[in-house]
């Protein structure tokens, strides 16, 4: 069996800190085909995140003060966040964080993170024209976040196996 080449799909999403829900799309129009005869599916192996405010530093908060975010990767567009039981859902987290001093942008602010997956054992297979990074961030944060995905993939011929794979997780 011949191995498999991996590459790289990056996407990003500028969340204002005005609890408003923020979404940006990433075309995979050029990796996924399905067709009648043969078609082309995307699996992601591995998601990396990155969350930063604009200047690219940790997200900071001014003395005193606790605040939230959340983003969340969908193979539809939502209006709003949506739980791990909606099938549309690659992967998602939480990001709650307080500076218990009122030291503005104190280094003893604390995090408590519920983090997406970072890896998947088989791979997550994918048999859509985009998928939607998205989040919504509380407004005490000092500046807008940016939530940045790095995606290891891979392309593979759709099988009986693979359809069967897509029924089962989602679309």
């Amino acid at each position: 069996m011949a191995k498999t080449e991996t590459f790289f799909l990056r996407g990003s999403v500028t969340i204002p800190n005005a609890g408003t829900y923020t979404t940006a799309e990433i075309d995979l129009g050029s990796f996924v085909n399905v067709g009648i005869k043969s078609s082309t599916l995307l699996r992601i192996h591995d998601i990396q995140v990155q969350v930063a405010n604009t200047s690219g530093f940790v997200p900071r908060l001014p003395g005193n003060t606790a605040e939230c975010m959340a983003y969340q990767l969908t193979t539809q567009a939502q209006t709003a966040m949506v739980t791990l039981d909606d099938k549309s859902v690659v992967a998602s987290g939480i990001h709650s964080m307080r500076n218990p001093d009122s030291a503005q942008n104190s280094p003893s602010q604390s995090l408590i993170t519920d983090l997406l997956p970072q890896d998947f054992s088989e791979g997550y297979l994918v048999a859509v024209d985009s998928l939607f990074l998205a989040g919504t961030a509380g407004a005490d944060f000092d500046d807008d976040l940016i939530v940045s995905i790095c995606m290891e993939v891979s392309m593979e011929k759709a099988t009986q196996a693979g359809a069967s794979s897509l029924a089962l997780s989602q679309q």
